[in-house]
């Protein structure tokens, strides 16, 4: 038997004929189905498909209603569009997240996003289950249970207790966030009481097998213990993508923490990180200080051995030894000329700090700007160590003081000519008087 063939009467909404309830979200115009809901046309067509209850809910809408639209748009499940504050807002705290990621999966996420503790309030209240928080500080209430909080930048947890915490009895879990520090050496009471050393040497030799994420997992362990290299090892992991995409938010956390700790090296990678906005929202004057905590750090130089005193013994007069035969200078693969040093396309030259007032913030402007106009890599050494010479707060982390050697090293297509301006800069006394 044939099937009967019957007509039913679509609804038109942006001039495309809609016969199913997807196509009309798709193409959803709340101006027509305001009109079509009061002439009994949109009840009808959804009682022709069998959308009972929705039609009796568009049956029992009152046209004085004030809250018609928003009603409309909950009925269909459709999201209501933003007004013109609501995404001049939104398109601001976008901007904001993009200083701290550019994981596209995050970002679509934006109105799940806490910048700080108001805005947690507000996710809370609206019930989001999965929370993302952007490198500040927030106290995590912990009467609401089934929360998942994910950590932007550096942020970090508050939990205010004085026992130890089990999260999973609450369903509450935090992913890339660390919490504070007092809570921290409570959260310790809960491991299963391996020493931090132990952790630390089981990560090394799962980071040596290739077992990178053994080797996270040991060294974060060993980190909350306040294990000092186990935090620059995690740092250091992070940073290089061991294992994993580089993840330059976790890293700069991690490095953070070994600055703190008092790690040179580490104060260097978080200055550089500030500086160039890697991991974290750029900021110079926070560069700018991690430098200077480095150069603080002096590297210590053993002082010599007092030499034991050997009676003086009255001896008669010898004659001086013959002069010794000159000696033959090691032949240089390089040529030399003005006392620069040039092998291939590299060359360098050692000369000293003259100016009084050593390599402050001026004489440092200069040397970078000077250093920007060649196409060639810049480095400095001195004082046993290297810093790039086209960054002005590496240049002062040196604290090159006046007589103080330092050697320009460049590599590039015009090495020798940068290091002979930048040497004749510094000979110069940077332009100083």
């Amino acid at each position: 038997m044939a099937r009967k063939i019957r007509v039913k009467e679509p609804l038109k909404v942006n001039g495309i004929e809609v016969r199913d309830i997807e196509v009309l979200r798709e193409n959803f115009d709340i101006d027509a189905l305001i009109e079509y809901a009061f002439n009994g046309k949109l009840a009808k067509w959804l009682r022709e498909r069998y959308y009972d209850e929705e039609a009796d809910e568009i049956d029992a809408l009152d046209k004085d209603d004030p809250d018609l639209e928003d009603k409309i748009y909950e009925i269909f499940d459709v999201e209501p569009p933003l007004s013109e504050e609501e995404i001049a807002w939104r398109e601001e705290r976008l901007a904001k997240l993009k200083e701290f990621t550019s994981d596209e999966e995050i970002l679509a996420k934006v109105d799940n996003v806490a910048f700080d503790q108001e805005d947690l309030s507000d996710l809370l209240d609206d019930e989001v289950d999965e929370i993302y928080l952007c490198n500040g500080r927030f106290l995590i209430p912990l009467k609401v249970e089934d929360k998942t909080y994910i950590g932007i930048g550096d942020s970090v947890a508050e939990i205010r207790s004085t026992t130890p915490i089990d999260f999973e009895a609450l369903n509450i879990h935090f992913k890339d966030i660390r919490f504070n520090s007092a809570y921290q050496k409570i959260a310790i009471q809960v491991d299963d009481g391996e020493p931090a050393e132990s952790l630390f040497n089981r990560g090394l030799a799962a980071e040596k097998a290739g077992d990178f994420a053994d080797a996270r997992n040991c060294f974060e362990r060993a980190a909350l213990k306040q294990h000092k290299e186990a935090v620059i090892r995690l740092a250091n992991i992070y940073a290089e993508g061991k294992g994993m995409k580089p993840n330059l938010e976790k890293a700069f956390k991690w490095f953070l923490k070994a600055a703190e700790n008092g790690d040179k090296a580490s104060m260097n990678k978080v200055a550089a990180m500030y500086e160039k906005g890697q991991g974290v929202k750029k900021d110079i004057e926070k560069a700018l200080r991690w430098y200077r905590e480095s150069a603080k750090i002096n590297t210590v130089v053993e002082a010599p051995k007092p030499q034991p005193q050997v009676e003086e013994v009255k001896a008669a007069p010898v004659a001086p030894p013959p002069p010794p035969p000159p000696v033959e200078e090691p032949k240089s693969h390089g040529v030399h000329h003005n006392e620069i040093t040039i092998e291939g396309n590299s060359a360098r030259v050692t000369t000293k700090v003259i100016n009084k007032t050593g390599v402050h913030s001026h004489p440092a402007y200069n040397f970078v700007q000077t250093a920007g106009k060649f196409k060639s890599k810049i480095q400095i050494l001195a004082k046993g160590r290297k810093c790039d010479g086209k960054s002005i707060l590496m240049v002062m982390s040196l604290g090159l003081a006046y007589d103080t050697e330092m050697t320009i090293v460049a590599e590039g297509p015009d090495a020798a000519a940068a290091v002979e301006t930048l040497r004749d800069l510094v000979d110069d006394g940077f332009g100083e008087e």
